[in-house]
């Protein structure tokens, strides 16, 4: 499983060892009619992505704006995959354990003194989703500090070196994340492999209004940081490689030619390995779409 690279991230620090259980959480998904629907009417609607505004939610889903992580290079595959085969052999395949590994989470705000604010209650809603959302995957993610900073250059994305350098607390375990306009994208996250070389650069930076309730609707029930905490975990996006190739990485997950905008339940852009797994986490689709992972994510 791809989360055994989180599990890599733990062990190589002498944190945790432990691994995580597979199975498919979420809700159920919705109709395919309802699905579109709902889709269609969002489509049109006006959307914010930190400072700027675009006409409808079709012209932000061209800019690719969704996520900034950029697809990772044949050496970041290859440490990823190094770290969790590294795991397997000191511990074996055991991936139904008793005990959840517990994540401490520290969420900082950033704000321009006016713009950006979030409320104590988005910020626990935030850990309410990414807990639903890895539930049964043996992963516990708990509240352990927060902070609000009020930093221009910080809240628009102008100093993102010393912001974490500033902020960023504990070690490979900890999960930081910082909201701030996100250099006009919904999010983006660094990979395990990357702790190593540059430790202060962390963690995961998601726009304000992602979080539940923001402003940035239809992206705005806590998604982005679930998909983005994907990320941080060692997980890839479901469309990488497109049609060709070994995808995401991830056996079970279906070939997708490219990114899902909305919810197109039962597009199929790649022949043969069913349709395209647009409810997935980790693909591009809309927050109310998105509910699950898959057994060999």
């Amino acid at each position: 499983m791809r989360f055994l690279n989180q599990i890599g991230r733990l062990a190589l620090v002498a944190l945790f060892t432990k691994s995580c259980r597979g199975r498919v959480n979420g809700r159920q998904a919705q109709g395919e009619e309802e699905h579109q629907d709902h889709d269609h009417r969002e489509l049109e609607d006006p959307i914010w992505i930190g400072e700027r505004m675009y006409t409808s939610v079709t012209e932000f889903q061209k800019t690719g704006h969704r996520c900034g992580n950029p697809n990772p290079n044949p050496k970041d595959i290859e440490i990823n995959n190094a770290i969790a085969e590294e795991w397997m052999k000191k511990h074996g395949d055991r991936r139904r354990l008793q005990n959840d590994i517990v994540i401490p989470v520290h969420f900082h705000v950033i704000t321009d003194g006016n713009k950006g604010r979030v409320t104590d209650t988005q910020i626990s809603d935030s850990v309410t989703v990414l807990n639903d959302s890895f539930a049964g995957y043996g992963f516990q993610f708990v509240l352990s500090s927060k902070t609000s900073t009020n930093n221009a250059a910080w809240y628009n994305s102008q100093d993102e070196i010393g912001m974490k350098a500033a902020l960023r607390v504990g070690g490979a375990a900890d999960l930081n994340v910082w909201t701030n306009t996100a250099d006009s994208y919904l999010g983006f996250a660094t990979f395990p492999e990357w702790y190593q070389g540059n430790p202060t650069g962390d963690g995961v930076v998601i726009v304000s209004g992602s979080v539940p309730g923001g402003s940035s609707a239809p992206y705005n029930l806590g998604k982005t940081l679930v998909h983005e905490v994907g990320h941080w975990i060692g997980l890839y996006h479901t469309f990488q490689g497109g049609c060709q190739g070994t995808g995401d990485k991830v056996s079970d997950t279906p070939a997708e030619a490219s990114p899902a905008s909305g919810c197109p339940v039962g597009r199929d852009t790649c022949s043969g390995g069913g349709p395209d797994p647009v409810t997935n986490y980790m693909d591009y689709s809309n927050d109310a779409c998105m509910d699950e992972f898959t057994n060999g994510q």
